[in-house]
């Protein structure tokens, strides 16, 4: 239930990939591996070749026959740091207007409109140092794709009659952005460091800083894209099915086309951290209700030492959960709800930070001189390490672990790590980057310790509750500055909490070697009163000795009412707390990553994926700690507060998330079926005697259902399902609880939410519920909306300036088909915007009646290549039977059935379900509208047979 505001995670976002941000500044020494050949994972079955081009783009190919996409990314050497002070934004405007026509393709979103017709995906990032493009297409639209994006880079029109409906996209963006509390953190980052240094500025941009998009602005945009725009200073990388010597002459017949101006990089050396930006205390007023502490450092970049690792090393001591570790300490002291680090080495390129992130509790803010001075002190514990060898082999080991057990990234995802990383290290290198380690160096590692120490620190305090009298000028927040005292600055090191490095696991526990069978479906192999057991195996990936064991704990009482809906997610708070360090311990020894949490259904679903060997051992230890649980009075009362937070924090959240959960709220589709109100009136009234006692009650009631998938065979699945069902003891629930559908789609009913939020901007959701579990009619929702989606974009948002957010999107609620269109705005009241998608859809009808057939085709041709083409890695190949098996489908056939349906759809079919879901009623309509409280423009309203709440 509690999510927790990811502080580090915040301030990592002043670029889209933070680790990834220099450009050009600090270049990875090559490996003596990757002299003569591309380095990568022995279970990496891709061909891979890097080259240059004759006009200086640094490419790497990619060699997949299974796929039926091709990925590209291009990453240019300009970002956010190079924007002209005159023209704060300009290289994420320059970035928009890309996509607003060129010379061989002069209309807007050409490129987008395409991709869309090929069943692909695109987008670009503006970061600090590097902007990047990116999508992936079918094979058999992707020679013009990369072509028009070529002239895109190359040849960009900057038409005057554009330019002002992008600079209002611009501000859009920023004013969806400017009242999010990671924004403002971000902001106050800015605003608290050297204001010599690029970091300072304002990378957004905004209608005031683009001046409206006039003339100066034009020039001072051509001026960058002449400036930048330069074949030498871009990264290349595409991933296709062809072999990598005919992607190269793919590439080498089309990317050599942008011209090559001879640029040379800029390189950043201003220092962003002066004496004068250190020892300071910052404290910021948050919109949230949070309380978080985070410890900030200077630290050098340490690329030339990159094979060493000594950052790496760190990170992974400090982040232990293991016993006596300071998060564990914090945590079994119940000072925090959670934490970690991020040591970032480059993420300004000549240098990075080191940001230590903590979720307090109420007695954690009231200590948090004591865990300064615990941080402190196991920092302090990690350069006395007397057992530093054999954490350094264990490190060591964990990384050869990554290495050896690499899974295929999606294409997409693959091409731009790629293409982002060639930045700043060696192409051959990328692949083993993250993981090649020859072994620390003490005088290294020590000098890397060494600036973790309280004269170099900053530390921030996160609350809605703290005292500000600075307000930032681009972001709805404050802060306020305090300078370390003497005696501060004393007093950082003293009074420590009790901490140790993590043990070191001296003996192997001994786990029987696993062997694979060759159940290709889902099949039930063991059935018995309180529990069932399934297993799959991999059919492309049979010798990866990889999987994944969920199991579910099901009962009745769950969420039988809001009260036992809210017990069940306190236990589930407290019951994390009591398996971190077990999590820890998988992940980290065991390359097992574990999670735990109430579904949709209101059970308690837990899963172990990575490294199969020893999951069943732990799926076993977390079934005894669940049995074992018995919560305390403070450890209720944090998670209580904890609970509280989440709920009071809805209408602060970004406005899709509010609608979503308003939508769960109308369709009691999930475990979300109360609102605000009626949970904050429950949780008041939960005792510990009741909580303990609601567990009890639970344990004599669950049914279990396990789903193993990959390196398992049936024996060893049936054992683990009565050793489980044995551990839980004797169950009333002796056969699978029939899952509750308190929600009837009703054709033809329009229910009217009216809503209010904390936020500026106004938010429109019209969602068309089908009656049917139909995949007639998923398949044609999936065809229409490859059309309908971008040209709703391409009218509402690039013609009209209706709103920064503007998408159609399909879903499923209780299996019933989904379609919704949704808008977000700060310049237009809902009710306009109801009118004018009103006549959007009309005028999309006649368009679809009027579109050819062959276009259509196209996509459901393109749609059906993606559902047919080998899974990328075995979880991909997973992933459909684990959502068979969690949704109750157990005949596990939704995607051969998916496959014959789209076979099915024709224009014709296409026209009589867009006629009848969206024009004549033959669906459940819910619109949700959302505005700030003290807003005074009217909601949209129906006519009276309509339903408002």
């Amino acid at each position: 239930m509690q999510k927790t505001l990811k502080i580090a995670s915040l301030v990592m976002a002043l670029s889209a990939n933070m680790t990834l941000a220099s450009q050009q500044l600090s270049q990875a020494i090559p490996s003596s591996l990757s002299v003569s050949k591309f380095v990568k994972s022995p279970s990496d079955t891709r061909e891979y070749d890097t080259f240059k081009l004759e006009n200086g783009i640094e490419v790497v190919v990619v060699s997949d026959p299974t796929l039926s996409e091709v990925a590209v990314s291009l990453t240019v050497g300009v970002g956010q740091f190079h924007d002209p002070k005159a023209h704060q934004g300009l290289a994420h405007f320059l970035e928009h207007m890309i996509f607003q026509g060129s010379k061989a393709y002069p209309e807007p979103n050409q490129l987008m409109d395409h991709i869309k017709r090929y069943n692909g995906v695109y987008n670009a990032t503006t970061e600090m140092q590097q902007t990047n493009y990116f999508f992936s297409i079918n094979e058999q639209g992707a020679d013009k794709a990369i072509n028009m994006l070529v002239d895109a880079i190359a040849y960009p029109l900057f038409k005057e009659t554009n330019l002002a409906k992008e600079v209002n996209a611009v501000d859009q963006e920023w004013h969806r952005n400017k009242q999010q509390d990671m924004y403002g953190i971000n902001r106050v980052v800015a605003n608290t460091v050297n204001p010599e240094h690029p970091i300072s500025g304002f990378g957004s941009g905004n209608k005031a800083t683009l001046n409206n998009g006039d003339k100066k602005t034009l020039a001072a945009m051509k001026q960058m894209h002449k400036a930048f725009y330069s074949s030498n200073l871009m990264k290349l990388a595409v991933v296709g099915n062809s072999s990598t010597a005919e992607l190269k002459n793919k590439v080498q017949a089309i990317f050599n086309k942008i011209p090559n101006k001879n640029k040379l990089a800029q390189r950043i050396t201003l220092p962003v951290f002066t004496p004068e930006t250190l020892q300071k205390e910052i404290f910021v007023k948050t919109n949230q209700e949070i309380d978080s502490l985070l410890l900030q450092f200077p630290i050098s970049n340490n690329f030339a030492s990159w094979e060493s690792k000594p950052y790496k090393f760190i990170n992974h001591l400090l982040s232990s959960q293991e016993e006596g570790s300071f998060l564990e300490t914090l945590q079994q002291q119940e000072l925090i709800n959670n934490g970690g680090p991020y040591v970032l080495p480059n993420i300004y390129g000549q240098s990075g930070t080191a940001l230590i992130e903590l979720s307090l509790t109420e007695k954690g803010a009231e200590n948090k001189q004591r865990i300064i001075a615990t941080f402190f002190e196991y920092i302090e514990l990690i350069k006395k390490n007397p057992q530093q060898v054999q954490h350094e082999q264990e490190f060591a080991d964990m990384l050869k672990a990554q290495f050896e057990n690499y899974l295929n990234m999606p294409a997409l995802r693959l091409a731009v790590h790629l293409s982002r990383n060639m930045t700043h290290v060696p192409a051959k290198d990328i692949m083993h980057f993250n993981t090649r380690f020859t072994g620390l160096e003490q005088e290294q590692l020590t000098q890397t310790l060494n600036q973790f120490s309280p004269e170099k620190m900053r530390i921030f305090h996160f609350g809605n509750k703290e005292d500000a009298n600075i307000k930032l000028r681009y972001a709805d927040a404050s802060y306020r500055v305090e300078k370390f005292t003497p005696t501060k600055l004393q007093q950082l090191t003293r009074n420590a909490y009790q901490v140790n490095l993590p043990a070191i696991e001296q003996k192997e526990e001994q786990i029987a070697s696993l062997e694979n069978s060759d159940l290709t479906s889902p099949t039930k192999v063991i059935s018995m009163p309180g529990a069932e057991g399934w297993l799959v195996n991999s059919t492309e990936f049979a010798d990866t000795k990889q999987g994944m064991l969920a199991f579910t704990l099901e009962s009745p009482l769950f969420n039988q009412n809001v009260k036992s809906h809210i017990m069940t997610n306190l236990l589930l708070i407290a019951f994390q707390k009591d398996t971190n360090s077990l999590s820890s311990r998988a992940q980290r020894k065991d390359q097992i990553n574990t999670m735990g949490l109430q579904d949709e259904y209101g059970n308690l679903f837990f899963s172990l994926f990575g490294k199969t060997k020893k999951q069943n051992a732990y799926a076993t230890k977390i079934i005894d700690k669940w049995v074992a649980l018995e919560v305390s009075q403070s450890r209720l009362k944090s998670a209580i507060k904890q609970y509280e937070k989440a709920l009071k924090n809805l209408d602060k959240q970004p406005l899709p998330q509010q609608a979503a959960t308003h939508l769960n709220i109308a369709t009691k589709a999930s475990n979300t079926k109360w609102d605000v109100d009626t949970q904050l009136n429950a949780l008041q009234s939960i005792t510990l005697k009741e909580i303990n006692a609601f567990h009890k009650q639970t344990m004599s009631n669950l049914y279990l259902d396990v789903f193993a998938m990959g390196y398992f065979d049936a024996k060893r699945i049936s054992k683990t399902v009565k050793l489980l069902r044995e551990k839980l003891g004797d169950t009333t629930q002796t056969v699978k609880p029939e899952r509750s559908n308190d929600f009837t789609v009703s054709s033809g009913t329009i229910t009217n939410f009216k809503k209010t939020s904390e936020l500026d901007n106004v938010f429109f959701q019209e969602t068309f519920i089908y009656p049917e579990n139909s995949d007639e009619v998923n398949a044609n929702l999936t065809v229409l909306n490859k059309v309908f989606s971008q040209l709703l974009f391409n009218s509402l948002r690039t013609e009209k300036q209706m709103g920064y957010l503007v998408t159609s999107q399909l879903a499923k609620i209780q299996k019933h088909p989904v379609f919704y269109i949704a808008l977000e705005s700060n310049s237009h009241d809902l009710v306009t915007i109801k009118k004018e998608v009103d006549n959007f859809v009309l005028d999309f009808y006649k368009t679809l009646q009027q579109t050819p057939s062959e276009e259509f085709e196209q996509i459901k041709s393109s749609i059906l290549d993606e559902l047919q083409q080998k899974p990328e890695n075995l979880f991909a190949e997973l992933a459909v039977h684990l959502n068979s098996w969690h949704t109750d489908t157990r005949s596990f056939d939704s995607r051969s059935r998916s496959i014959k349906a789209l076979k099915q759809v024709s224009k014709a079919s296409l026209v009589k379900h867009f006629k009848e879901i969206l024009l004549e009623g033959k669906a459940e309509n819910i619109l949700i509208q959302i505005q700030k409280k003290d807003n005074q423009a009217d909601y949209y309203s129906y006519n009276q047979s309509a339903v408002s709440k």
